[in-house]
């Protein structure tokens, strides 16, 4: 049986390119993206593409589309809130269109489980919008609403698990802006494992035509117990500094919906994800 052919958008960004390296042995990609910035892997064909413009390619014979390009961060979006909102609106729209054009049956958006309270949650939920609408032209539509994700050698160094862990490494005080609001985090490979199974979930066709999924760990920390939990996993004597923001809110979710619709799978441990990280840490500074 031959591969499933997929388009992948954001190839070269942190989850597109992880998800080549993970299961491009599986699946025949083609990655477009603003930017190549990451080794090339064989078997992947590369393009070029400003998604904010139509998506034109000389091959349109797929079997679905990962549309995983985008503004992904909600500093970013309150940086250049225009920016983020033409690639994740915009974006989105002309990967939907391509696919409408094209007749491919499914697209699989990267999603996010904030809610619509800065340019970045709100880009999502307006590019969530124009999914629902693109649904009813027979494309079937999932979101999937990660959570925090981390891990891996391409994680960026300013955010906050490997802040943290970069602090405890050094024996760095540790500030985090509010001890008890909450959030879930998800290691990068069990992305690519949810992804996978999606992909398997919609090539048989057992979908409606629009559906919103989280998609994460299921356990919920509080980011006073993460920054203690780090600095005893790598034996750090690092204090933990609160800077209260009653502004801040919690971002959570639960893995209930997945499994049901879409099936269960082994996911990392907190405490796994993080030893895992150690491999990443580069003359004791950095785990990138």
């Amino acid at each position: 049986m031959n591969p499933l052919k997929i388009l992948l958008t954001g190839g070269s960004g942190y989850v597109g390119s992880n998800i080549l390296d993970l299961l491009s042995n599986k699946y025949k990609f083609t990655s477009i993206d603003s930017r190549n910035t990451r080794k090339n892997i064989d078997g992947v064909n590369y393009f070029i593409k400003d998604i904010t413009e139509k998506i034109e390619l000389d091959e349109h014979c797929f079997d679905g589309i990962v549309h995983l390009a985008g503004i992904s961060r909600v500093k970013d979006g309150e940086k250049d809130a225009r920016t983020c909102f033409d690639v994740n609106v915009t974006g989105t729209v002309n990967v939907l269109d391509y696919a409408h054009e094209n007749n491919i049956p499914w697209v699989i958006i990267g999603g996010t489980v904030e809610e619509p309270t800065n340019a970045y949650g709100l880009s999502k939920k307006m590019a969530n919008d124009a999914a629902k609408y693109y649904s009813e032209k027979n494309i079937n539509v999932l979101v999937l609403k990660f959570s925090t994700i981390y891990g891996g050698a391409n994680d960026n160094k300013d955010k906050l698990i490997p802040i943290l862990i970069n602090n405890a490494v050094q024996n760095k005080k540790i500030e985090i802006s509010n001890g008890s609001i909450e959030a879930d985090f998800i290691h990068f490979t069990d992305i690519a494992k949810g992804i996978n199974l999606a992909i398997e979930y919609l090539a048989t066709g057992k979908v409606g035509n629009y559906q919103e999924i989280p998609l994460c760990s299921g356990n919920n920390i509080s980011l006073k117990r993460l920054s203690k939990f780090i600095i005893e996993t790598f034996n750090s004597s690092s204090d933990v500094f609160i800077k209260e923001n009653r502004e801040i809110e919690n971002v959570t979710s639960d893995v209930a919906l997945f499994e049901s619709i879409i099936g269960g799978f082994d996911r990392k441990t907190l405490l796994n994800g993080l030893l895992t990280e150690k491999n990443h840490i580069v003359d004791g500074n950095s785990v990138i």
